[in-house]
């Protein structure tokens, strides 16, 4: 029975032999699993980096852009205003010669209306004048 014996020990050898390596492979396995989790989980991680920074470039690009769009409006905006403000003087002035033209007419037509009058007393007087001396009146004469 040796012969048997020695199979059976050869066997069980085998046998665990064979469970060992299964196990060694199963851990290595398990040890490779793990790395390649973390190589992608790494990967992973750079690539949300990588996006962090593009997307930082990216605001930073779009903070230039609209940097230099908002200086663009306030240098027109300025450039309104300081039409808006000539407007408004040439305006003003403009006011101020209608208004003196205004107030200088309308002391032409005051001065015009009391010679009017003075004249039209005049006459009246000289007619009232000349009617009490018994001559007719006579037609007021074009200069004056």
């Amino acid at each position: 029975m040796t012969g048997k014996h020695e199979t059976d020990t050869s066997s069980e050898s085998g046998v665990a032999g064979l469970l060992d390596r299964i196990s060694a492979w199963e851990q290595r396995a398990e040890s490779v699993g793990r790395e390649s989790v973390d190589a992608r989980v790494d990967a992973g991680r750079a690539r949300i980096e990588t996006l962090r920074m593009q997307l930082h470039l990216a605001a930073m690009d779009g903070r230039d852009e609209s940097d230099l769009m908002i200086s663009q409006l306030e240098s027109r905006l300025a450039d309104t205003r300081e039409r808006l403000l000539e407007l408004a003087q040439e305006a003003s002035d403009a006011w101020t010669v209608f208004s003196e033209a205004i107030d200088s007419a309308s002391a032409e037509l005051a001065a015009g209306e009391q010679l009017l009058e003075d004249r039209l007393d005049e006459r009246r007087a000289h007619g009232t004048h000349r009617q009490e001396s018994g001559r007719a009146p006579t037609a007021p004469s074009a200069a004056p």
